[in-house]
């Protein structure tokens, strides 16, 4: 356990840039599912791939206090893990503008078929970047049915940080910037592998520690 608590610390370059390769694949195929979902044109930015401490998250989210939503998956078969897809209220804003005509104010104001929508949203964006490992790897990974929660960062990262501890204090932080028009907005993606898997990924990729 004590060398599975510092393997994600000990990864160099060239293991990063494998996990940004993914991200870029990742931040392809979801603007692709995005655009299809919404029906009109979605570009992406160049995504953001970080290995971050557990105490940099919420700070990078904005501080502990920023309300947003998380949407949380499992994920099972040959790979084992959680992801966490994470939006602001401008991400969420511009999915229910397109495609329910609607404004809101605060998150408060969501109704079910709000948090429906978002939540598929959730199941696309981290499907896009499950299918990107799968894609690389040629492994079959099962995501689990989504658990949405709108909350403040600091209490909506509770959850991943138990799973994080469990193997260090290091979790793969992706940052996504998505264009549509004039609008421009963020979201991001937490992943958290079973040590294990993740050694898997690498040695699939001809890569050893």
């Amino acid at each position: 356990m004590a060398d599975d608590k510092q393997y994600i610390s000990n990864l160099d370059a060239i293991h990063i840039d494998v996990l940004r390769e993914i991200g870029n694949i990742g931040s392809g195929n979801a603007a692709s599912s995005l655009s299809m979902m919404l029906n009109t044109r979605v570009d992406m930015n160049v995504p953001t791939v970080k290995i971050l401490d557990i105490e940099e998250l919420a700070e990078t989210l904005g501080g502990p206090e920023k309300q947003v939503v998380g949407i949380l998956f499992t994920l099972h078969e040959d790979f084992e893990g959680m992801m966490m897809f994470i939006t602001e209220k401008q991400f969420a804003h511009l999915v229910l503008n397109v495609l329910m005509g609607k404004n809101f104010d605060k998150f408060e104001d969501l109704g079910e078929m709000d948090i429906s929508a978002i939540k598929e949203v959730g199941n696309i964006m981290v499907g896009a970047y499950i299918g990107a490992i799968a894609q690389m790897t040629n492994m079959k990974i099962a995501l689990s049915p989504p658990s949405i929660a709108i909350d403040m960062v600091g209490a909506l990262l509770n959850v991943p940080a138990v799973e994080i501890e469990k193997y260090g204090d290091k979790a793969l932080f992706i940052q996504d910037g998505f264009i549509n028009g004039n609008n421009q907005v963020t979201s991001y993606l937490l992943l958290i592998p079973e040590v294990g898997y993740l050694k898997k990924i690498f040695q699939i990729l001809g890569l050893e520690m």
